[in-house]
């Protein structure tokens, strides 16, 4: 029987955003590109080629779209879990489930704002 009871805490939303997940393994940094599947403010999914696998915390770099022709590009930058990486048939890509911890700045609120 599948367990089909929502245990997230915030909606999401389907994005479609750039993301850089990067390791820092103690011997040095890796860096696994993607794009967002699904975003909420306590978590989300990234669609990545690479099967991204850490026990520790990772910086997500999240790379908003311009508001507008003359905006500035901002980049949030968020302490984040990996809960799990599947391989999806369906995508053809790796499925990375992460869930936020902390947020740098006013990365929060920025991406509080964009959600809403």
């Amino acid at each position: 029987m599948v367990d089909t009871v929502e245990r997230r805490s915030e909606p999401r939303r389907t994005l479609r955003w750039p993301v850089a997940i990067v390791i820092d393994s103690g011997k040095g940094q890796t860096v696994a590109r993607g794009v967002t599947q699904e975003l909420s403010l306590s978590g989300g999914s990234v669609l990545t080629d690479t099967n991204v696998v850490c026990k520790h915390p990772v910086d997500l770099l999240l790379f908003l779209p311009p508001t507008s022709k003359d905006a500035i590009a901002v980049t949030l930058q968020i302490k984040a879990k990996i809960t799990s990486t599947v391989l999806s048939s369906r995508h053809r890509q790796f499925v990375c489930s992460l869930r936020f911890e902390q947020f740098a700045g006013t990365g929060q609120a920025t991406l509080e704002r964009l959600l809403t």
